[in-house]
């Protein structure tokens, strides 16, 4: 019985290895764009950061594609009917320390008769600790009227917020996965929240 419990175990450890890795993203959408009657035309607002400016740049031209397969047209601020902003965030991870049994044989047994040896027998013979950093990775999209952002008045007309946890300590190889979420379905539907998920590629 013991040794039946081993393989099971293994099969699915063997399973668990083999599983497409996936990303799980909640994605929280609030917009009035329904009643939005300009034309579609938009302006990157520029990076806070001159730091971040690369990131920034980078996460723009990821974006852009999904705003032009949804009507949207990039053009000079003065151009312009709306500002987009984009911001991101990644914590410095929390990290868990957990344990898995380990198996093998345990002894042997007996058998009636037999001097030379008996059965071995199998089963926990201890414990392996492994410890695991999970990230929690954020993506915010907002737009707003050009005019009233200029003038101070900063009442959005989109806001789109991807948050995510994963073992990935580097933000912009998940960019690409939060952005895609974000935009299934775009724009959505006012105040809805719901989980995309992915797969890894």
């Amino acid at each position: 019985m013991k040794k039946l419990v081993l393989i099971i175990f293994l099969i699915s450890l063997l399973s668990s290895c083999n599983t497409f890795p996936r990303i799980e993203s909640d994605v929280t959408i609030f917009h009035s764009l329904d009643s939005f009657n300009r034309e579609l035309t938009y302006f990157f607002l520029p990076a806070d950061e001159q730091e971040r400016f690369a990131d920034y740049m980078y996460l723009c031209n990821i974006v852009r594609p999904y705003l032009t397969a949804n009507g949207y047209k990039e053009v000079p601020l003065e151009k312009a009917n709306i500002l987009i902003d984009i911001s991101y965030s990644m914590d410095e991870g929390t990290t868990t320390t957990s344990s898995i049994p380990t198996f093998g044989q345990t002894g042997v047994t007996p058998s009636a008769g037999n001097i030379i040896g008996g059965r071995p027998t199998y089963g926990i013979t201890g414990s392996t600790s492994y410890s695991r950093t999970i990230y929690t990775h954020s993506f915010t999209l907002s737009m707003h009227y050009v005019d009233d952002y200029l003038n101070g008045l900063y009442n959005g007309i989109y806001f789109g917020m991807v948050i995510s946890q994963g073992s990935s300590g580097q933000f912009l190889k998940i960019a690409p996965y939060l952005i895609q979420s974000l935009f299934q379905g775009f724009p959505g539907v006012n105040g809805e929240i719901r989980t995309i998920t992915l797969s890894l590629q």
